[in-house]
């Protein structure tokens, strides 16, 4: 039996962009696969079927994690974060391990030079490159998200209807759409829409149903766990979002997605992973380099310069899918 730690710390999208990973890994003959995260993701995985154990780390190592980690003996360590914190763990647990190519060098040139010299890959295609000398291969059947069987929407909505979910969250105020961009939009919209996020966006939720003035947009803003918002988005029509972790659970149950980019461009790598059924990109400068990797700052705007996106364009490509 062959012993398996597979690392990536955080976070929502990144963790999802794993479960290739997991997937085919487990696949071979005679693996037993344990994974290390962050608290607030081990419920993501909790149901995954690929997964012997879950190890958990708050804000750092502590002595009986790392002895607990040390004593399972690990015959192979993937490491799908690469950091300080991985490199530490991997030297105290002194097993073989492989890493991936994060292509910082590629990214940086894009970002500062708008130089492509070659195609930054998507990162679950490096992660991938990272097995290969054991012989293993992407199987072409994208992301999964496993929700538990317990998991249910305990808030009373009209959820025997056809509705759109829309993600108004991010990492960094720079990569979201404006109040004002979703609200012009979900005004002319007939279907349900409900809107997704954590507890920063509730009140950004409250305010774009008021400025809506119609009955069909909910509120679900800092209400749901994460399996809850995966269900919510498993039983949705439509998945919009910006470019967070929501749009790889919408990629990972092969949803139609609408997503939206500024700050941050696909070309950096985290496009919506093939599998995903039907995928659209709104670029505020589709032929642009990137204003930074992970969309804290804007070389056009203080806020973003994803709030260029217009309505008009966000509208035309719901068109395309009938709504």
């Amino acid at each position: 039996m062959m012993k398996i730690l597979i690392i990536r710390f955080s976070s929502i999208g990144d963790i999802i962009l794993t479960t290739p990973i997991i997937r085919r890994l487990k696949k071979q003959e005679n693996v037993e696969l344990h994974f290390l995260t962050k608290k607030p993701f081990a419920s993501m995985l909790a149901a995954n079927p690929y997964l012997h154990k879950i190890h958990v780390i708050d804000k750092n190592f502590d002595d009986d994690l790392l002895s607990s980690l040390y004593n399972e003996n690990f015959d192979l360590l993937v490491d799908l974060h690469k950091n300080f914190r991985s490199l530490r763990l991997k030297r105290v647990l002194n097993s073989p391990s492989v890493s991936f190519s994060k292509s910082n060098f590629k990214k940086w040139l894009l970002i500062q030079w708008n130089y492509r010299p070659s195609v930054i890959r998507n990162v679950v295609d490096r992660y991938m490159d990272s097995l290969e000398s054991l012989g293993i291969k992407d199987d072409g059947h994208g992301l999964d998200y496993f929700i538990p069987s317990q998991t249910q929407i305990k808030i009373e909505l009209p959820l025997e209807q056809s509705f759109l979910a829309w993600c108004i969250g991010g990492s960094f105020e720079q990569k979201k759409l404006s109040v004002n961009q979703v609200a012009e939009v979900a005004s002319n919209i007939k279907t349900n829409i409900f809107l997704l996020g954590g507890e920063d966006e509730i009140d950004q939720g409250e305010d774009i149903i008021r400025l809506c003035k119609t009955p069909q947009v909910y509120n679900l803003c800092g209400r749901l766990s994460l399996n809850q918002t995966a269900l919510m988005i498993q039983k949705s029509e439509l998945l919009l979002s910006n470019d967070t972790g929501l749009m790889h659970m919408g990629a990972a149950f092969k949803k139609p997605i609408i997503s939206f980019w500024g700050c941050t461009q696909p070309s950096l790598g985290f496009a919506p992973y093939r599998g995903a059924n039907n995928s659209t990109e709104i670029s505020s400068r589709p032929y642009g380099r990137p204003c930074s990797k992970h969309g804290k700052s804007c070389r056009i705007s203080p806020l973003g310069c994803i709030k260029n996106i217009s309505s008009k364009q966000i509208t035309a490509a719901l068109k395309k899918y009938n709504f």
